[in-house]
């Protein structure tokens, strides 16, 4: 039995042992045993290779905006899994985590004498439906974990679908090939429910979509038109001053910074517009919601100046480095990096080699998951000519000197600088 948060803490740590298993049958299962609270709720189910989390913040936002009573669950989080788990824009409060964990706990009991065992995502998967069933949401935005077919948020019928971007990232897990992933990104797609698809998927991912659509009768709208920029925003020292965007006759601001929000608005604004006509709310109104719009790990101004992003991946950094050069021209910033193992180290670092005034790497040590050592990084950024030098600290590579700073690579090291600024519960709900 679990009585308090920190119980509640060691008993998810335990779960992390029994790694990432993908597939439906023990996530059914579980939620049959807790009662099957997705049969309360109203999903927007989002996967994607990149830009996903944004796309769930915005809608979030917007349905809040509107007037709804809106869930948001994401992952990976930054420092506490509270962050996972949250309701009109405030994280799960340690003593429901606490309550919803135990409930998750007695039905992974249930689970257990079936011969089966949850893991740490299919768990807190399913405590989410049962918090925000509890919580009577009228939304949930439900962000994937990984891939989208044999996710475990994947159980739920959702009122539409959202594949934000496809590209090649958990390749030993989603498959090699771009067409593979699709297949994994549209196995959200359900029968006769619509798909919505953002800009960022080539030709061959639309293709395997498209078959899946048709053959599901799904409705699937492609959204490739760009919003247009009618106010850029601009960094300073301390904070940046954010976007006016117009889309379809609409101007939205949008304090975010991020050449990509052309494309995201878009996705996000036809997807609302369903919505709105199947559920009488105001869509413009919906969308000024945008313009409380907060999201950590996201070419965030830290205190010292320096720029944190969660980037991590050849797509993600790709879209960094070309913010870098719309923001800050020609530019050179001193790259402070770390990854896990299982990301394409090279395909990142020849990627921020174009902006990197020289490269900093630091440790990254994460409970049950290999990361890249700075050696094994270093020898990376010296087949790109950039200066790169190593630190026993992410603290110590911060505190040198140099010109503008970048921190980026991983989830896990934006969680590690988050906390030498801000105390946990300002990080867990950003709101900056």
């Amino acid at each position: 039995m679990i009585k308090t948060y920190k119980e509640a803490l060691d008993y998810f740590s335990k779960l992390e042992l029994f790694g990432i298993k993908l597939g439906l049958e023990q996530t059914r299962l579980l939620a049959k045993f807790a009662g099957n609270p997705q049969r309360k709720l109203k999903f927007i189910h989002v996967a994607g290779t990149n830009g996903k989390g944004t796309i769930c913040a915005m809608l979030a936002s917007a349905l809040l905006s509107a007037g709804f009573k809106t869930g948001l669950y994401t992952s990976p989080h930054l420092i506490s899994p509270r962050e996972r788990f949250k309701i009109n824009g405030k994280a799960i409060s340690e003593p429901d985590f606490a309550k919803f964990a135990n409930r998750t706990f007695r039905a992974g009991s249930k689970l257990e004498k079936q011969g089966g065992h949850a893991t740490y995502f299919e768990a807190a998967t399913v405590m989410a439906m049962m918090y925000f069933a509890s919580k009577k949401t009228d939304f949930v935005v439900w962000e994937t974990g990984m891939g989208g077919r044999l996710d475990a948020t994947n159980i739920v019928t959702p009122e539409l679908s959202i594949i934000s971007s496809i590209g090649l990232d958990h390749s030993s897990y989603l498959g090699k090939k771009i067409p593979d992933i699709a297949k994994e990104k549209a196995g959200i797609i359900k029968s006769q429910i619509p798909v919505f698809c953002g800009f960022n998927i080539g030709p061959s991912a639309k293709k395997v979509i498209k078959c899946r659509a048709k053959y599901l009768s799904s409705p699937i709208i492609f959204c490739d038109k760009k919003a247009v920029f009618i106010r850029h925003g601009k960094f300073s020292s301390t904070a940046f001053t954010g976007h006016i965007l117009n889309y379809d006759g609409v101007s939205v601001p949008i304090p975010l910074p991020g050449i990509q929000l052309a494309k995201n608005l878009p996705l996000v604004s036809e997807a609302l517009s369903y919505l709105a006509k199947k559920y009488k709310f105001n869509h413009e109104k919906s969308l000024l919601g945008l313009s409380k719009l907060s999201l950590c790990a996201r070419l965030n101004v830290m205190p010292d100046s320096s720029l944190l992003d969660g980037g991590h991946n050849p797509q993600a950094i790709s879209i960094l480095v070309k913010n870098i050069k719309y923001y800050f021209g020609q530019k050179k910033f001193c790259v402070i990096f770390a990854c896990m193992k299982d990301k394409d180290a090279v395909g990142m670092i020849k990627r921020l080699s174009k902006v990197a005034s020289e490269f900093r790497f630091v440790p990254l040590s994460v409970l049950n998951r290999k990361s890249y050592s700075t050696q094994e990084l270093f020898e990376i950024a010296r087949n790109f000519k950039t200066d790169a030098k190593i630190f026993k600290t992410l603290k110590e590579a911060v505190e040198k000197k140099s010109e503008r700073k970048i921190i980026c690579g991983s989830f896990f090291l934006a969680g590690e600088l988050l906390r030498e600024y801000f105390t946990d519960e300002e990080i867990i709900n950003w709101s900056k």
